[in-house]
């Protein structure tokens, strides 16, 4: 079997990279030695029959979804995770006198093509909108301008462009590396674990849905750990903690502090620029008892400042600190 076009061969290390960031779209031949109708047989035994969505609901081990015919086929390769890149294969049998001939055409989904279009469009209407402006407005250093311009928007479409090469490039690789396989006069190891196995316990969607549910419990886990710690590492919980420390009703009520914490499932922080907020659930103890501070705080012109703060005791009892001026109600201090 032989197979031409469509970029550097699958066993090249250095093309690799190359056929990675070509243009997203594949021609290339297979030449193969087993007839057309044995073609045929082959790939009905690793396709599944209908859209590649709904065969993500069934329980299958077939490498690839979609249509098989005498003539030739039209598929797309079943994975479990998700890439709106990947191509549709189409490929039209040619029998020879020895073997068949398959010419094999990879491109973008509809949808992903028309997406593509409209961002790489609308990049290029702004650079000629930005350059016509350039030409013939009267400010000055208006070309300076849009060369800075220009480079931004020429980074913008090159790192797009790379997106969508490499993730449609990685994954035409995978497809024609098993076409090729199911292709040989003895299939190769992946076509004969995928007609041989058992099929499997669950579809192809639920172990996606418990991948996506994994890498979010571990995220959430994650950030569980990592946001209490930039928390703690900020000005406006620094700023809260010496207010806790500091504070006299609550030296009175819990007695001398001897621990301040973070609770970190009612405590956020947002800001941007010189105004922000901010809000801390801050777990005190004292030698008498211990209690949790409710503190809000807002930035302005780069200076936090406490807004409100509320002592909830271990009882239940709700003691007022600080009252929102702003708001018009007097401080119970």
């Amino acid at each position: 079997m032989s197979s031409n076009g469509g970029g550097a061969p699958l066993n090249s290390g250095g093309g690799w990279l190359r056929d990675l960031i070509r243009f997203p779209s594949r021609q290339f031949v297979i030449d193969t030695e087993i007839s057309q109708s044995e073609t045929v047989e082959r790939l009905h035994a690793i396709v599944e029959p209908g859209n590649v969505f709904l065969a993500g609901f069934r329980r299958t081990n077939k490498l690839f979804a979609g249509e098989v015919s005498p003539e030739g086929f039209k598929i797309m390769r079943l994975i479990y995770y998700s890439n709106g890149l990947q191509p549709v294969v189409i490929g039209r049998f040619d029998p020879r006198p020895r073997g068949t001939r398959v010419q094999v055409r990879m491109r973008l989904r509809q949808y992903a093509s028309g997406f593509a279009a409209l961002w790489f469009g609308t990049l290029a209407f702004i650079a000629f909108l930005s350059l016509f402006e350039a030409i013939f407005s009267s400010k000055r250093n208006q070309a300076g301008n849009w060369l800075e311009g220009m480079g931004f928007m020429s980074a913008m479409g090159a790192v797009a462009y790379l997106m969508v090469a490499a993730s449609f490039g990685y994954e035409a690789r995978k497809a024609r590396g098993l076409l090729e396989e199911a292709l040989q006069a003895m299939s190769g190891p992946r076509i004969k674990k995928a007609t041989t196995s058992a099929p499997p316990r669950v579809p192809r969607i639920a172990k996606r849905l418990l991948l996506w549910g994994s890498a979010l419990a571990v995220g959430i886990a994650v950030w569980s750990v990592v946001a209490p710690h930039f928390l703690a590492k900020s000005e406006p919980y620094r700023i809260a903690d010496n207010y806790v420390r500091s504070d006299l009703i609550i030296q009175a009520e819990l007695g001398t502090i001897s621990s301040v914490n973070l609770n970190r499932w009612g405590s956020q922080l947002s800001y941007r620029g010189p105004e922000g907020s901010a809000k801390f659930a801050i777990s005190v103890e004292g030698t008498h008892s211990k209690g949790i501070v409710f503190i809000t705080m807002k930035r302005h012109l780069g200076v936090w400042q406490v807004t409100t703060a509320d002592l909830r005791e271990a009882s239940g009892r709700i003691i007022t600190l600080r009252a929102d001026t702003a708001a018009g109600t007097a401080p119970s201090r």
